[in-house]
């Protein structure tokens, strides 16, 4: 039986609306096909995809080619294009981050994206790229009704009381 292993390595906004969510709202379906989805930390041995998401870390990329010696398809999320982050700006990676970036992309099995822009920058992979747009429970947000202002300029009007 085939099964997916997401990392789920930190609690945060990126890896929540790139794997967890994905992993909640598709692991009934893959195991209708046979399959199972686990989400944890770590790299446990003994599954057949590993999802990761973001720049991993030396340890990470070897663990990672380690598996796909033995087999396993590794997927590639990212939702930055870390190559364009200006110098100035702190999220900008540093020389090892962007070697891990380098790597990450060319033994990734697929590259799963988040906007088909950020896909347009690995074009060089040709059909290893996918996108996937991040998965937001819509159902968490309240509907908020369009409202025509009388200068003509529509939107969303919110009244908040506090």
């Amino acid at each position: 039986m085939p099964s997916i292993f997401m990392n789920y390595s930190t609690d945060s906004a990126c890896p929540y609306h790139r794997l967890l969510l994905p992993a909640r709202h598709c692991s009934d379906k893959v195991g209708e096909m046979g399959g199972e989805v686990y989400v944890a930390e770590g790299i446990p041995h003994g599954h057949d995809v590993y999802f990761f998401h973001g720049l991993a870390n030396q340890d990470g990329i070897l663990e990672f080619q380690k598996l796909k010696r033995k087999g396993a398809k590794f997927v590639w999320s990212i939702d930055d294009d870390w190559t364009t982050i200006p110098e100035w700006n702190p999220a900008k990676p540093n020389e090892a981050g962007l070697a891990a970036y380098d790597l990450l992309a060319s033994m990734a099995d697929w590259i799963l994206t988040s906007t088909p822009h950020l896909a347009t920058t690995f074009s060089r992979f040709g059909h290893r790229v996918l996108c996937a747009p991040n998965m937001l429970d819509l159902g968490m947000f309240p509907d908020q009704p369009y409202v025509e202002e009388p200068d003509g300029k529509g939107g969303i009007r919110r009244n908040y009381s506090f």
